[in-house]
């Protein structure tokens, strides 16, 4: 199980870089609309360790 949720970390941090040296080469960082997809890499992300943690019977506090 820890090995499932360390590789959904490394994704979102590799999904993060790779994101943000696009957005810079094509001189996007500005545009505010863009910070959407900041949204939806992290919530990907914390969706799937969450559900990691379902599969394995493991009670998950959200607080």
């Amino acid at each position: 199980m820890e090995k499932k949720i360390i590789k959904y970390d490394g994704l979102i941090a590799l999904g993060f870089i790779l994101y943000f040296l696009i957005v810079r080469m094509f001189a996007l960082h500005e545009n505010p609309w863009l910070q959407l997809l900041n949204g939806a890499i992290v919530f990907f992300g914390i969706y799937k360790v969450i559900d990691v943690k379902k599969e394995n019977g493991i009670h998950f506090h959200y607080f």
